[in-house]
C-alpha cells in the first residue's frame, strides 16, 4: 500500500470541475472523523462504522442551517384496520386514505427482516405517526406492539381512547418510543387528537 503525503489536492488545470475519488475500498479523512464505507454506501462522521445512511457521532449537536427539512410521509391506499404493520424503515409517517371498520393494534417494526429491536440502542428514541382517516364506522387504536409483542403505551391525559374523534376528518397517532434496555424494553407515550 503506498502513501501519498501533500499540502493540496488540486485540479491539473487550476481550476475547473471538483476531484473525483475512485476507488472499490473505503476513504477515511483525519483519522475517520469522515468516513465514507463504499461497500455499504454509508458515511460516517466521527464513526468508521456507520450503521445508517448518514451515522454521526459525538457530543456538539447537529446545526441543519439548510432550510426546510423534509421527512418521508408512507400514503396507504388502505385503512389502518387492514394495514397494522408499520415498517418504520419506510417511513415514521403513515397516513391511511381509505376507511373500514374495527379497531386495531399497529405493530411497529423495522421491516420484514428488520425488528425496530436491532435498529435502536439503548438510550434511543423514535417518533412514529399514524394518520388515520374517519369514517361512521371506522375504529381506533388503543394499544400497539413493538416486534409483534404487547407494549404499555402513556397516554396524554392519562386519556386511553375509546372512540374514534369523529365521523370524519382524521386521527392523528403518535408514539414516542424511547428504547429502556437490552430484550424489547421500551417506554411508550402516546397521543390520539382528532384533525377535522
Amino acid at each position: 500500500m503506498s502513501q501519498l503525503n501533500v499540502d493540496a489536492l488540486k485540479h491539473s488545470q487550476g481550476t475547473g470541475p471538483g476531484i473525483d475519488l475512485q476507488s472499490s475500498g473505503n476513504f477515511a479523512f483525519d483519522t475517520n472523523t469522515l468516513y465514507v464505507d463504499s461497500v455499504n454506501d454509508r458515511v460516517g462522521i466521527n464513526d468508521s462504522t456507520p450503521s445508517t445512511s448518514l451515522d454521526i457521532a459525538g457530543s456538539d449537536g447537529v446545526n441543519l442551517g439548510a432550510g426546510a427539512i423534509f421527512e418521508k410521509v408512507n400514503i396507504v391506499a388502505n385503512c389502518a384496520a387492514n394495514s397494522t404493520t408499520i415498517d418504520l424503515k419506510t417511513a415514521s409517517v403513515w397516513l391511511f386514505t381509505s376507511t373500514c371498520g374495527g379497531n386495531w393494534t399497529p405493530n411497529f417494526r423495522g421491516d420484514s427482516s428488520t425488528s425496530l429491536d436491532s435498529m435502536m440502542s439503548t438510550g434511543q428514541v423514535i417518533v412514529a405517526t399514524i394518520i388515520s382517516q374517519n369514517s361512521g364506522s371506522s375504529g381506533y387504536s388503543s394499544s400497539m406492539n413493538i416486534d409483534g409483542s404487547g407494549q404499555t403505551i402513556y397516554w396524554s391525559g392519562d386519556n386511553t381512547p375509546d372512540e374514534r374523534g369523529g365521523n370524519s376528518g382524521y386521527d392523528i397517532y403518535q408514539y414516542s418510543i424511547i428504547k429502556t434496555g437490552a430484550g424489547n424494553s421500551y417506554l411508550v407515550f402516546g397521543n390520539q387528537t382528532y384533525m377535522d
